[in-house]
């Protein structure tokens, strides 16, 4: 009996050797935080284009029809931005999810909203729709200055207006990261917020090359 204790005593004090006799996994790789910007990145908020599964599009209000309890909005996308057409006509739906009422949208509002199209001739059916800060609070259209460090710096491409944005795991990028070199044109929807620092300094939460026109 007392050998056999001693057996499992040895084979025990063998086990802790090999793991180290500190409880900790050594196997397990450091986190990657090359990507961290901080504690307070802004998501891309409430537009994911994935939440109702359709197409997301963003624009500036320009007309308004009321039909019966249906309401048309005319979109038109701002400067730069490339959502595969310049404008888009949809319709409200009873199901059509918003925090606030649609009735209460002007011409002019910036929106964003997520659609399904449908097949009996109607227009695309709004499935979502936000009200985001106005264009000149979050677009920007600028010439890249330098892209390190996850720092994105450009100028106005009116000349001027500087900006550096962030970019973190949380940014869509919808350009090749290989074509965000010296001299290229790109559009910025951002968070809206910028510092107060020479150059201000955003969070950028889509990246797309500027669309000319």
């Amino acid at each position: 009996m007392k050998k056999h204790i001693f057996y499992l005593a040895v084979c025990l004090f063998a086990m802790l050797i090999s793991a180290g006799c500190t409880g900790v996994r050594n196997d397990i790789p450091p986190a990657d935080d090359s990507l961290y910007i901080g504690p307070d990145d802004v998501p891309l908020g409430d537009g994911d284009p994935d939440i109702d599964s359709g197409p997301v599009y963003r624009g500036v209000v320009t007309d308004i029809t009321a039909d019966g309890g249906v309401i048309t909005f005319k979109l038109e996308s701002p400067p730069g931005a490339d959502y595969g057409y310049s404008s888009i006509l949809v319709q409200s739906g009873a199901d059509t999810a918003a925090d606030f009422p649609l009735e209460d949208i002007a011409l002019g509002d910036h929106l964003e909203v997520s659609f399904i199209d449908r097949n009996d001739g109607l227009l695309p059916l709004i499935l979502s729709a936000a009200k985001l800060p106005g264009v000149a609070d979050s677009v920007y259209n600028g010439v890249v200055v330098s892209y390190a460090n996850h720092l994105l710096e450009l100028e106005g491409l009116t000349g001027g207006d500087e900006i550096i944005f962030s970019i973190s795991e949380r940014t869509r990028l919808l350009i090749d990261a290989n074509e965000i070199v010296p001299g290229a044109r790109l559009n910025i929807y951002h968070a809206g917020g910028l510092t107060r620092s020479d150059p201000p300094m955003g969070k950028a939460l889509e990246v797309r090359a500027y669309r000319e026109g």
